[in-house]
């Protein structure tokens, strides 16, 4: 079949087109260069405190989930007598795993099915790796968060409706967002653009662009950095203005997160583990979580489970050296870390062959494991680095220390599932709601890597069986003394279709529909099972005066 040419005049006004764009794009951000001005000092913090901002937002966020738990048991009780306190309500966080666009799909169609059964309202947080942070970016990249799980469900569904590999539509409607994003990763001081920054900006194509209730447009954006203070779209441009002009995670902290209204979002990436400083620390953890909200980044220390370093999240992208920054470079954007999140073709072999040995005869897997013995820890594609901002900070014994930048990838290397963000010996998590849409489900060991990422944190963890492959909800027997954890795997035709593995990024509608009536059904038929358990928990935190057991 003999392609169709494409008419000379329309890849004249494509090319105009896209060219306008650029420029528009290219004098916006030299505007809000030229205004950025001094920019204060930014220092580390230490510990394992939580900051002030994410302690102001759970009082708030305690208040909503009272009211909301409230009408939620009364209804289900058919009377009026129940009052929760917002010093009694569990705390419940969501865990949902990677597995590239299925995990998105499912996660935002279980989200939108927790809300109407009026879970999601009481909920503090949600944790993401891999595709399920694509999931919060299409959700938390609005300006009504807490209403607009199923709108955030379409978003993604037409997202997935495009070839982002086609260059064609793209130059018919510039991609802004994506535009700027790659501008200012190119600008970046001392770094270096690599196939993660690629897939980064790819990823903002498809997910942030079509993002319209929030992404500005490049005339609006223009007008965002000389202080225009309004816009069609939803959003503050004078906020836009002094981020830059694409999407930042520290942004969402506006919308549903400021007035409480919405779960506060945990963005998940790893690192190489660090190296015990001294002999009477613990064997080191093969990688090292670290953590995105819109308050801070940071991380806790792989060998001193007592420690950690944080700072604003508006600062990661600026250098640090000594645990206060030394340039004035902006927040990495949103884009280029769904890249990072995302990142599992930076795996090592090891976890690469895991991925694709179902597709492959076991006699060729076999094969490879005894051609690639001793280089199954090999990453054959680098990692994306960033500016480290525990670089020689002193008292920090971790040897994090000793690199001016840190690799950060996909946290699938470790565990699909993002126990470790919930797992932070602050955050007092009573109930954990495990979405998981891996493609691993019942053949990898993430739950009993939870179980001794926790023991090793003397955290304790109700756990269903290490292999188990259908919905688990626990008793609450053992509620206040360990964390109780609901686990959702997504199983069933659709999760095994074709379509549905996470190398695709190309989804028909029907296609979108099957996978999220799977999520959703789940949800929907365990509603009883997590109402019934929330009731105890929080019967027994009421009962001890909502303090913690010793």
């Amino acid at each position: 079949m003999k392609p169709v040419p494409v008419p000379i005049d329309y890849i004249n006004k494509t090319i105009d087109r896209l060219t306008r764009t650029v420029d528009t794009l290219m004098k916006a951000v030299s505007s809000h260069n030229n205004q950025s001005g001094h920019v204060a000092q930014v220092r580390t913090r230490t510990g394992v405190n939580l900051c002030d901002a994410e302690l102001a937002f759970r009082k708030r966020r305690s208040l909503v989930a009272a009211s909301a738990m409230t009408s939620l048991l009364s209804s289900r009780d058919g009377s009026s007598s129940v009052t929760v306190r917002p010093d009694n309500v569990p705390i419940i966080g969501i865990a949902a795993s990677g597995g590239g666009c299925r995990a998105m799909v499912a996660t935002l169609a279980s989200l939108n099915e927790l809300k109407s059964i009026g879970i999601l309202d009481v909920t503090t947080y949600i944790a993401g790796v891999s595709g399920s942070t694509w999931a919060l970016a299409q959700l938390y990249n609005h300006n009504n968060t807490a209403n607009c799980t199923r709108w955030a469900l379409h978003a993604a569904k037409q997202g997935l409706s495009k070839n982002m590999l086609n260059p064609l539509p793209l130059l018919e409607n510039p991609p802004t967002i994506a535009l700027a994003t790659m501008m200012e990763r190119l600008r970046t001081s001392n770094s270096k653009i690599n196939l993660v920054d690629v897939f980064g900006i790819l990823l903002s194509v498809a997910f942030l662009d079509s993002n319209r209730p929030v992404a500005a447009t490049a005339a609006t954006a223009a007008t965002a950095v000389v202080g225009s203070s309004t816009s069609d779209l939803g959003l503050d441009v004078k906020s836009l203005g002094s981020y830059g002009l694409a999407p930042r995670i520290s942004m969402q902290s506006g919308n549903g997160v400021e007035k409480g209204t919405a779960p506060l979002p945990i963005y998940s990436a790893v690192t190489f583990g660090g190296q015990p400083m001294t002999e009477k620390l613990r064997a080191r953890e093969k990688y090292q979580w670290v953590e995105f909200s819109p308050y801070e980044m940071g991380l806790l220390s792989s060998v001193d489970h007592d420690d950690g370093v944080w700072i604003p999240m508006n600062a990661f992208g600026r250098e640090f050296r000594g645990g206060i920054s030394r340039s004035n470079d902006s927040e990495i954007a949103l884009g280029i870390l769904l890249g990072v999140f995302g990142s599992a073709f930076t795996a090592n072999l090891q976890r690469i062959l895991q991925e694709i040995q179902d597709d492959l005869p076991k006699e060729v897997v076999e094969r490879a494991r005894m051609l690639l013995k001793g280089r199954m820890d090999f990453h054959a594609i680098n990692p994306a680095l960033f500016p480290n901002p525990a670089y020689q900070l002193q008292n920090f014994n971790d040897s994090i220390t000793e690199s001016p930048y840190i690799p950060l990838m996909d946290s699938g290397m470790d565990n699909s599932i993002p126990f470790a963000p919930l797992l932070h010996p602050s955050r007092k998590v009573d109930i954990l709601i495990v979405l998981d849409a891996s493609a691993d489900i019942g053949n990898h060991p993430f739950l009993q890597h939870a179980e001794k990422y926790a023991n090793n944190r003397n955290m304790s963890l109700n756990l269903p069986n290490y292999n188990m492959t259908s919905t688990f909800v626990p008793d609450g027997s053992t509620a206040g003394k360990s964390m109780q954890v609901v686990y959702l795997p997504l199983v069933g035709e659709a999760a095994r279709a074709k379509y549905a593995k996470a190398s695709n990024f190309l989804w028909t509608g029907g296609q979108v529909d099957m996978v999220a009536d799977l999520a959703a059904g789940h949800v929907s038929k365990a509603r009883d099972e997590i109402v019934d358990l929330v009731r105890k928990v929080w019967v027994k935190k009421r009962d001890r005066g909502g303090k913690e057991v010793e």
